[in-house]
């Protein structure tokens, strides 16, 4: 069926756009066709499992939900599924049931096209996500950078050496993953990139980097030297969880697939493990409590991220009526 889609772009030139929708299709999937079709908009933020579209605040009526101390300010639109007026445009998240889950398709959109209840998310104010990753993957690099220059009198020992090699290589290969590997949504949330900003920048770049000049032993045998290798077997095998979940987004049009290849066939995030694994090697060659408890919040976070992505990928294993391996795990082989 072809609906009328009435949205409000960057510059606040609406237009009306005419898109077909089939049973099938997912709102992340008409995207390109509103592109296509649309002389203002360059670009349209969409998140992994949903669409973002520019939505009129002052059409629709506001709600509070809260759900497991998680709050959220929430709007309630009677319209016809595309019919809005357009005043005072934000970007708002869609979905077909007050319960902060995302609309996905239409296999009803023909019986109840006029009559349909959406809400939309206020998603707050966004920031660019390639640029937000760059800012918050460089910023380590170039405070490293200054502490080298601000040391440069002291005498630097192998193990600070090696220990800067490691933490350069791992977030130059994060920026580059960031421009030319990621396949990321459009924007994030501003509170969430300060929040990295504070966690990568400020602890990591600024607090604990000033450790690494005032390491007072040296290597006292070459065992140590078996943590660098196995630093840079785990940053090839995290570039590599990278390339697949690549491959898989672009064959199938940013469409969710169980990743298969390199460990993906014990967890369900082998990028997130291989990540781990380099800073707990680099937490044990350097031997600075401060980049543990770095390794440590990082990991729990990756951990609750696995989990979450862990249930996704369950469900639609039943709903495509495949088996679940009882021994495939979220993040650690066999443990978690």
């Amino acid at each position: 069926m072809s609906v009328l889609i009435k949205a409000v772009n960057y510059t606040e030139k609406d237009e009306k756009l005419n898109i077909t929708i089939s049973e099938n299709d997912r709102i992340i999937d008409i995207r390109k066709s509103i592109l296509s079709k649309s002389v203002y908009f360059s670009k349209m933020s969409y998140n992994r499992i949903g669409f973002f579209i520019y939505v009129p605040k002052k059409s629709l009526i506001e709600y509070e939900k809260t759900q497991k101390n998680y709050s959220r300010k929430v709007y309630r639109s009677e319209n016809n599924v595309f019919n809005l007026k357009e005043n005072y445009p934000e970007k708002l998240k869609l979905s077909n049931k007050n319960d902060l889950k995302v609309f996905e398709s239409y296999p009803y959109i023909k019986q109840n096209s006029e009559k349909l209840i959406l809400y939309y998310y206020d998603l707050g104010i966004q920031i660019n996500t390639p640029i937000a990753n760059v800012i918050e993957y460089s910023f380590p690099i170039i405070i490293l950078i200054f502490y080298i220059y601000k040391y440069r009198n002291i005498k630097l020992k192998n193990i600070q050496i090696w220990t800067i090699i490691m933490i350069i290589f791992h977030y130059l290969k994060r920026v580059f993953e960031s421009i030319f590997i990621h396949i990321q949504i459009n924007t994030m949330e501003l509170k969430m990139f300060l929040i990295e900003c504070l966690y990568y920048i400020i602890y990591f770049g600024l607090f604990t980097q000033k450790y690494i000049f005032t390491i007072e032993k040296d290597l006292d045998n070459n065992a140590k030297y078996i943590f660098i290798l196995l630093f840079f077997i785990s940053e090839i095998n995290n570039y590599h969880c990278h390339i697949i979940l690549r491959k898989i987004r672009l064959e199938n049009k940013n469409k969710r697939e169980i990743p298969k290849g390199n460990i993906f066939g014990y967890v369900y995030c082998a990028n997130y493990f291989w990540e781990i694994c380099s800073w707990i090697f680099i937490s044990l060659f350097s031997s600075i409590k401060s980049i543990y408890f770095f390794t440590l919040i990082g990991s729990i976070v990756m951990s609750l991220w696995a989990l979450e992505k862990q249930n996704f990928y369950k469900k639609m294993i039943l709903k495509n009526h495949d088996k679940i391996s009882s021994n495939k795990m979220a993040i650690i082989p066999f443990i978690i």
